[in-house]
């Protein structure tokens, strides 16, 4: 079975063993020896980048066994982390099988990051018959997501995909992408926004996902707020004086959209914020209680050539498009 989002935020201490925690000292996460060899999804990989970032670990606090040491490098776990490049080969599957972790940090990466999963969709989805339209929608969410994880996770965001193959049919492929910050959680967004009447995280999720919700022009901006180049990762000003780096500064969450056509491409979506894990798919929605808060947001979406295959012979990815755009506006 993968090792996912889920998993690492709902079962994190049977997969690590973390030494130093808190003491001052260089932490060190070891990664617990299977008698398997594990396979970890692009959500374990963006989490784990996120909470390195967030606890300070250094090149040398994250210890992998073998099976997953040579992946990680091949994927750029280092680079993204330490801006330490330790694979030495050419990456010429990177935004059509997979594409590297990438640090969010300016909008250049971001776009870069956008690009290379899209491509990684076009490979996925464009094989099938009527799916353009679908893989159009499909771009513009995943650019979406993007650019609101930039804006909203203070330089702390990362994002991954990979494709592999179902197990037992080598026709057939998952594709997952993931991003993880250890930003602003959605409940303190709301918060800062001053979205009235949202108890705790789940109900801060659930919000997100409603219709025409957004928290673009509420709360109380600084109007002595300062602009800085979009590529700056850190600000040049003092603490408490506020930036931003362009207009997409505090876009709307965007989070109805992709739950929507997750939904119509009958794919999986996992979201996480604070206490609650929320796992969508197209028979419904379930939450579980994180025992560790996530700071911050996290997410996973999985497609599934199978679930889209079944649709393309009839057109029926042209026409789950179709309900998606007449659900989104109204048509």
């Amino acid at each position: 079975m993968p090792i996912g989002l889920r998993e690492i935020l709902l079962r994190a201490k049977e997969y690590w063993e973390v030494q130093n925690p808190g003491q001052g000292g260089a932490e060190k996460w070891h990664f617990r020896e299977y008698k398997t060899k594990p396979f970890c999804t692009p959500g374990f990989w963006a989490a784990l980048s996120a909470l390195a970032k967030h606890h300070g670990v250094g090149p040398d606090g994250i210890v992998l066994p073998e099976s997953l040491s040579g992946y990680s490098e091949a994927i750029g776990l280092s680079a993204a982390l330490w801006g330490q490049e330790k694979y030495l080969r050419q990456r010429p599957s990177a935004g059509t099988n997979y594409s590297p972790i990438e640090h969010l940090v300016s909008s250049a990466n971001t776009n870069d990051a956008t690009n290379r999963i899209n491509g990684c969709l076009e490979k996925l989805v464009g094989q099938f018959a009527g799916a353009e339209a679908l893989l159009k929608e499909l771009c513009n969410v995943v650019g979406e997501v993007h650019d609101n994880v930039w804006s909203h996770g203070c330089a702390s965001g990362f994002s991954v995909a990979q494709r592999w193959r179902v197990p037992g049919d080598d026709a057939q492929f998952f594709l997952e992408f993931a991003l993880a910050d250890c930003g602003v959680g959605f409940l303190d967004e709301l918060r800062r926004a001053q979205i009235r009447g949202i108890a705790d995280d789940q109900a801060a999720i659930r919000w997100c996902l409603q219709k025409g919700t957004t928290t673009k022009g509420k709360g109380q901006e600084d109007p002595w707020r300062q602009r800085v180049p979009e590529d700056v990762e850190k600000s040049p000003f003092s603490k408490g004086v506020g930036t931003y780096g362009s207009e997409n500064w505090h876009q709307g969450l965007g989070l109805y959209r992709m739950a929507q056509l997750i939904k119509q491409s009958q794919a999986e979506l996992w979201i996480a914020s604070g206490t609650a894990l929320l796992y969508y798919s197209p028979s419904g929605e379930r939450f579980q209680e994180l025992s560790d808060p996530w700071q911050g947001v996290a997410l996973a979406c999985r497609f599934d050539t199978r679930k889209l295959s079944a649709a393309s012979p009839s057109g029926d990815l042209g026409r789950l498009v179709d309900a998606f755009r007449r659900s989104d506006h109204g048509g």
